[in-house]
């Protein structure tokens, strides 16, 4: 008898399990297209103008050099030769030459993002613990 229970037991568990499944997928598909926009082919709509930029061309905002920050903050004068120093025996001293990442780090004041206790170990090659 208990047999026969256990075997209706598992089929409910299968059938369970199968049903969750398919409403788990029905749900993420559901989801994905809602959220992917449609497809439109280049045939229906109207046809493009290789000398007129297109819509997207030209409400891109990205175009263009972005705006330069303006860094007024103080901590940005200050310690400059330690961010120097840093630059060159810590980074540069790894093979990092992307010029965008020395002059990140460069400007960036990292003593301005750490507690004032620990301002002492802003440029140095080692983990501060909390």
């Amino acid at each position: 008898m208990s047999d026969k229970r256990a075997g209706k037991e598992k089929r409910w568990l299968y059938i369970c399990l199968a049903l969750f499944l398919l409403l788990f997928f029905s749900i993420i598909l559901a989801i994905k297209t809602a959220v992917e926009p449609p497809v439109s082919l280049a045939s229906q709509t109207k046809p493009a103008d290789a000398n007129q930029p297109s819509e997207q061309q030209a409400q891109d905002p990205n175009d263009g050099k972005p705006p330069r920050p303006e860094h007024k903050h103080p901590a940005f004068r200050q310690r400059i030769e330690e961010r120097a120093r840093m630059l060159t025996d810590q980074i540069q001293a790894r093979d990092v030459n992307d010029p965008n990442v020395l002059k990140a780090m460069r400007i960036v004041p990292r003593h301005a993002f750490i507690p004032a206790s620990q301002q002492g170990y802003a440029y140095s090659d080692q983990r501060i613990s909390s």
